[in-house]
């Protein structure tokens, strides 16, 4: 009901409107109206004669019907002009359109190919095809879980858990205990070499050595085109080291760079705090140096620890040695690896044993 009385109160107000302002409104129609038919009659003589027509035409003479029938007819006019206008537009529109511009379908080993020129980083796996490889096998295989890695290694003890009254055989459930001696021993074995100084690190260690200590020096341009570089020659052939000794030469002597080596005393903690304090200037992401995975596991998963509250237990032991080291500010040759043995008990606790 409300929308009548709407319409109806629309319906008198243009009628008011009209017969009220109708010269002024006849007027500024004729003369929209004269600029088409002008427009027009440039390549159609009928318009013209159209528009001369209109201009001796009473503006007192003019009714509504009339007013109507002139806009029509000239609204004629514009018709296939518009079609042609509004086909080419659609042309237009369909050619350049998102849904006709993206035409090619990538899979990931195709995209791959087409994009490890613009992202380096990409490039030690471009030649892999990771998706058909079992996960947990060859240098690319994930991070072990606790349980796992446990097992791998022998650090487990295997135990039925004592029958209760009622209970059948088959009810007593293996109960797996960490074997805390063996765990301690391998814990320190992870923890590797001493550091000794740059002159004795391997040179793909040496070469991330140098593009931390270049970031940290405030160089991150050399040092990021040295992370590239090497990421760009990582598809299958050799590694490209050329500039590593040079880079070093420049920046390993950083009061910053040094004092940070001084507070540790093994390969693995040094580089984990050279990362660290690189990364104080910006993002210096894992990725950048994947091609790390495939040469140096270790070394790679402590880098990637660095950040996170919790490593992986392939390097628990360093781990948790670079955690006091960088609390205290001091290197210890004694291996701190206690709160790893821990850590991965309580997961071994907290998870029930399948064989």
């Amino acid at each position: 009901m409300a929308a009548m009385w709407i319409s109806f109160l629309v319906f008198v107000m243009a009628v008011v409107i009209w017969f009220i302002f109708k010269r002024e409104i006849v007027t500024a129609i004729f003369y929209i109206k004269s600029g088409e038919l002008w427009l027009v009659g440039l390549v159609w003589p009928k318009a013209e004669v159209l528009r001369q027509q209109m201009l001796n035409t009473p503006i007192k003479g003019v009714d509504i019907a009339e007013l109507v029938g002139l806009v029509t007819e000239v609204g004629t006019f514009y018709m296939i002009p518009v079609m042609i206008l509004l086909v080419i537009l659609g042309a237009l529109l369909f050619n350049r359109g998102v849904g006709t511009r993206f035409k090619t379908v990538y899979t990931m080993k195709t995209l791959l190919a087409k994009e490890y020129k613009n992202w380096p980083q990409i490039t030690p796996v471009v030649k892999e095809d990771l998706v058909s490889i079992d996960i947990d096998q060859g240098p690319w295989a994930m991070a072990k879980t606790p349980m796992e890695f446990a097992k791998t290694q022998g650090l487990l003890k295997i135990q039925r858990r004592a029958l209760e009254e009622g209970m059948l055989r088959k009810d007593a459930k293996l109960v797996a205990t960490l074997v805390k001696p063996k765990a301690n021993q391998l814990f320190v074995k992870q923890l590797g070499p001493l550091w000794r100084g740059t002159e004795a690190l391997p040179m793909h260690v040496k070469a991330l050595f140098a593009a931390f200590a270049a970031r940290i020096a405030g160089d991150a341009e050399a040092s990021h085109a040295l992370l590239m570089q090497i990421a760009a020659s990582a598809n299958g052939g050799k590694l490209n080291f050329s500039g590593v000794k040079a880079l070093l030469a420049k920046h390993e002597n950083n009061p910053l760079v040094e004092t940070t080596v001084s507070h540790h005393a093994y390969v693995l903690t040094v580089m984990a705090s050279i990362l660290n304090i690189a990364r104080a200037s910006g993002v210096l992401a894992s990725a950048d140096f994947l091609w790390l995975k495939v040469i140096d596991r270790r070394l790679w998963y402590m880098l990637n620890a660095v950040g996170r509250q919790t490593p992986t237990v392939e390097v628990a032991g360093p781990f948790g040695h670079w955690c006091i080291e960088a609390t205290l500010e001091r290197p210890f040759k004694t291996p701190m690896i206690e709160n790893a043995t821990h850590a991965l008990d309580e997961a071994i606790q907290s998870q029930i044993y399948s064989e």
